[in-house]
């Protein structure tokens, strides 16, 4: 575990893991091991130490490997006393505020970083893979190298000043490190955390996160968004219900699937919104919204009509509607079917 801690150049906490995960006596030494006692050089004493050492590496490593985050934990004030290795120079960052920390520069923080370039926001990155990092820095991107689970570097990315923290990193060991570092130096910046898992939401919540994207829920939350547009749930409605869900921390998706969803978020999915809706007939034909009686028919208000680049906000009854024309329609989601069933039955 010592060799090959000093051998990955990732930080004294990757080095350890890669060590204890390496650390098990490999299946092909007893291959090796047979094939050296009829050569003298294994006797049957120390052959059968050989192989039961052997056999008790390969029983404790998954267990070693399940506690080696805690022991990395436990070992956080050694990790801290190892000397920095962030590359930009001090002044690159000292003067830099209300700008976004991203760590982990993998798929979702390059993404991140890309958004925010594109609306002219600061940010910094911390990126302790060389390989990423070295990638970022070609890219002309604002990338420190280091491990963000220590102080020393999160100073040096301006963390006191940061409007806010975003970590994207597989690892949940150090994760809830870099919450805890942050929560040290600057309890009051917000950090938005994704998990992987749904068994990590809680815990990272209980350390300090301000949001937790969970990939599980959001895939879920996805999946409901497309089946309600093929209903035609309006999309007002849908991102509604979808940041509720959020907001009660994806509770009702992990409760027992015995359990009815809570009636408020019933109601949401039948709230009464707002929503453009394209008048779909391309004929010539022209009709009044009196001649349509789209509140008599249907329940629903419109609000306005857009024709081009031209908006009529209150349209009054005698207001002709055109092929092209769209409606901002005030209506709940069984409404909204019903005008679209009635504008599609016009010829």
């Amino acid at each position: 575990v010592a060799v090959v801690a000093g051998v990955v150049r990732q930080g004294l906490r990757i080095g350890i893991l890669t060590g204890i995960g390496l650390a098990q006596t490999g299946e092909f030494s007893f291959v090796l091991a047979e094939a050296a006692a009829p050569s003298g050089l294994l006797d049957d004493s120390l052959s059968q130490i050989f192989i039961a050492g052997s056999i008790c590496t390969l029983i404790a490593t998954p267990f070693l490997v399940q506690l080696a985050p805690r022991l990395i934990w436990k070992l956080g004030g050694m990790l801290d006393s190892q000397p920095d290795v962030a590359e930009a120079p001090k002044n690159d960052v000292d003067e830099i505020a209300e700008h976004v920390i991203i760590i982990g520069y993998g798929l979702a923080g390059k993404t991140l970083a890309r958004i925010l370039k594109v609306s002219k926001i600061e940010y910094r990155i911390l990126e302790q893979n060389p390989a990423l990092h070295a990638e970022a820095q070609s890219s002309q991107e604002p990338a420190l190298f280091g491990d963000a689970t220590r102080a020393s570097i999160l100073e040096r990315a301006g963390v006191r000043r940061a409007k806010v923290v975003s970590i994207a990193i597989n690892d949940h060991a150090a994760t809830r490190r870099c919450i805890a570092a942050i929560r040290d130096i600057a309890p009051q910046v917000p950090i938005i955390v994704r998990a992987r898992y749904v068994r990590d939401l809680d815990d990272l919540f209980a350390r300090g996160a301000t949001e937790v994207v969970a990939e599980e829920f959001e895939s879920t939350i996805d999946l409901f968004n497309k089946v309600l547009r093929v209903f035609e749930v309006p999309q007002q409605t849908i991102v509604q219900f979808s940041d509720a869900m959020r907001m009660e921390r994806y509770e009702f998706m992990r409760e027992s699937s015995e359990i009815p969803l809570d009636p408020w978020l019933a109601e949401v999915l039948q709230d009464i919104s707002s929503e453009w809706l394209e008048v779909p007939w391309n004929s010539s034909q022209e009709r009044s919204l009196v001649d349509l009686a789209i509140r008599a028919q249907t329940g629903a208000s419109v609000l306005a009509v857009r024709r081009q680049d031209a908006t009529t906000p209150n349209p009054p009854a005698d207001f002709v509607i055109r092929a092209g024309d769209a409606l901002l329609v005030l209506a709940s989601p069984t409404e909204l079917r019903q005008l679209r069933e009635l504008l599609a039955r016009i010829e």
